[in-house]
């Protein structure tokens, strides 16, 4: 197999979907203070869902997770019965102990840094679906506070109980002159086409769902960790690109894509 095949096999395979619920309130949380792209101060109406690309899929991971500061619960389907105790020689040979039954994964913890725009209950679900030569996004909501616009946007380093853990935004194609301590906001890298913008406005019931398309795929060394909710909406301007207030809440992703 050439590198280009192995690349595009590798790439084909890139399918994830994540969910991850807020069950009990972060003890490190800070006080509270689709497809279309908005505008700055705009915010994107929830849309339906729609058809993703061929490609290979990898069934959601569902299970409940508690954030930050709280004890993940046990993901343990059963108990495996205990092992026999010895029988005389004469008796047949007793049979090997029973296997407990296998475990469920269970889904990303998902953190809340304000818990009046991601309360207690919250659920978030990210979906990455790429055909090698593009990307399919879509990203579901529920039990956010309700008729709020928010940013949304994928990140490079896993979430944390510190809402700066995430690091910057994924670009496509870095922004040679960001820092660390100085991420990009020029446009003509902090933009909807070179990153991933996901942002929405929730319904009465704080509920939203939103997808997007991309005209390229990762790079096997070069992929997402983490999924960002922000308080407002992406701005677009010079020196202000990419930005949308706090970070209110986190998923990471698996296995980095």
């Amino acid at each position: 197999m050439s590198v280009n095949q192995a690349f595009l096999a590798v790439t084909a395979a890139l399918t994830a979907a994540v969910t991850g619920v807020y069950l009990t309130p972060s003890a490190s949380a800070a006080p509270p203070p689709g497809s279309t792209i908005p505008s700055a101060g705009s915010s994107v109406p929830p849309t339906g869902p729609t058809v993703p690309p061929t490609g290979s899929t990898t069934p959601p991971t569902t299970a409940a997770i508690a954030p930050a500061g709280s004890t993940t619960p046990s993901t343990t389907a059963g108990i495996a019965p205990a092992t026999p105790t010895a029988t005389p020689a004469t008796a047949a040979a007793a049979p090997a102990a029973s296997t407990a039954p296998p475990t469920t994964k269970p889904a990303n913890r998902l953190y809340s840094y304000d818990k009046t725009l991601v309360p207690l209950g919250a659920s978030v679900k990210v979906e990455l679906k790429s055909t090698g030569d593009s990307l399919w996004t879509r990203l579901d909501v529920s039990g956010l506070a309700p008729g709020h616009a928010y940013g949304a946007h994928v990140h490079i380093a896993e979430c944390g109980a510190d809402p700066k853990a995430a690091g910057p935004h994924f670009q496509h194609h870095p922004d040679p002159a960001a820092t660390p301590t100085a991420p990009s906001a020029d446009p003509a890298y902090a933009n909807p086409t070179n990153e991933i913008w996901l942002d929405f406005t929730t319904d009465a019931k704080g509920a939203a769902s939103v997808n997007n398309t991309h005209a390229w795929s990762f790079a096997t060394n070069h992929w997402p960790r983490s999924l960002v909710l922000h308080a407002e909406t992406t701005k677009t301007g010079p020196g202000v690109a990419g930005t949308a207030g706090a970070r209110v809440g986190c998923l990471t992703l698996n296995d980095g894509h």
